[in-house]
């Protein structure tokens, strides 16, 4: 019983987090993307596309964590003090970043040094991420200070940014007309060149980061996985590429999201069955059997609200925003 347990919550937090990086991923995006657009009147189009909906997002982010800790907290208490410096960081420009983006809707006067705000604000979440995961893949080693700001660390950490990039402007795309929405195909376009490069970068570098990843990745029981999702990646982005040519509205919004599913599908793989890379196994960092299956019915009361709440939310605020009149 505690093995399919461990099983099932490794499974919801791995679903917590696709949806996290999917829904808060586009929103920071947009953030990355304001200097790119000249007017505030566009910057306002781009905020009103995430208004309604941008806080519900990083809802998931706290759910990821309460989960962590009730679940496993031998990985909590592993994780927070080796990454502190960049979740510190991070978690300080989330409260900045909030405070932009009510002060840059109310105090009209300032607008484009609380757009810049904003930016700045989303642009060092993105990058702490990407140095959350990239330490995170090379494995823990005890309380790391400035040595998240590795090579391959930044390496993820760029290419987080140009991630995000691409969800941003897929999702301007599904929601504005117009010059901004011309705008937008460009810089999708621009964003898939640099993860091309980025990709072929990382998933060369990775294999090598420790011995366990590349027993996983080129061990010959293995080998549909490491043939499969790089071909699975590339037909995505082809898809995508194709989509854009064609000014398709709503498919690349969602061909972006199925990339970063298949991107976490094969870090998890990499560092299976670690949730502490390489020090904790999930069975070693699991709460006893009772806690599991109390959280678990509490779960099962919260995930399903939190899912419907966000289904409303994209459903009433469907549409192009110039076309919702309380935007």
């Amino acid at each position: 019983m505690a093995d399919t347990l461990i099983l099932i919550w490794a499974g919801l937090i791995a679903f917590i987090i696709a949806m996290y990086v999917m829904l808060d991923g586009f929103d920071l995006g947009i953030g990355i993307l304001f200097p790119f657009v000249e007017t505030e009147e566009d910057r306002d189009m781009m905020m009103s596309a995430i208004a309604p909906v941008w806080d519900g997002n990083e809802t998931w982010m706290v759910l990821g964590a309460a989960c962590l800790y009730g679940v496993f907290p031998l990985a909590y208490s592993t994780i927070l003090p080796d990454l502190y410096i960049p979740i510190f960081i991070m978690l300080a420009a989330f409260i900045f970043r909030g405070v932009s983006f009510e002060f840059r809707f109310k105090k009209h006067s300032h607008k484009e040094i609380w757009s810049t705000a904003f930016f700045l604000s989303s642009l060092i979440v993105t990058l702490m991420q990407g140095l959350i995961v990239g330490t995170l893949v090379q494995g823990v080693k005890g309380e790391q200070g400035f040595d998240v700001f590795n090579p391959f660390s930044i390496m993820a950490a760029v290419g987080l940014v140009f991630g995000y990039c691409l969800l941003g402007s897929s999702w301007i795309i599904k929601k504005t007309t117009g010059a901004l929405q011309e705008k937008m195909y460009v810089y999708c376009k621009n964003s898939i060149y640099f993860i091309i490069v980025i990709f072929a970068i990382v998933s060369l570098w990775t294999p090598y980061l420790h011995p366990h990843i590349y027993s996983r990745w080129f061990s010959m029981n293995n080998l549909f996985m490491l043939l499969s999702m790089p071909i699975l990646a590339l037909i995505t982005l082809l898809f995508l590429y194709k989509s854009l040519l064609k000014k398709d509205e709503i498919k690349p919004f969602f061909l972006s999201m199925l990339l970063f599913i298949l991107a976490l599908i094969s870090q998890v793989y990499s560092i299976w069955p670690y949730i502490v890379p390489f020090k904790y196994t999930f069975w070693d960092a699991a709460a006893n059997e009772s806690s599991m299956m109390f959280l678990l019915v509490g779960m099962c009361i919260l995930l399903p609200v939190l899912i419907s709440y966000n289904l409303y939310a994209y459903w009433i605020f469907r549409g192009k925003v110039k076309d919702i009149e309380h935007y």
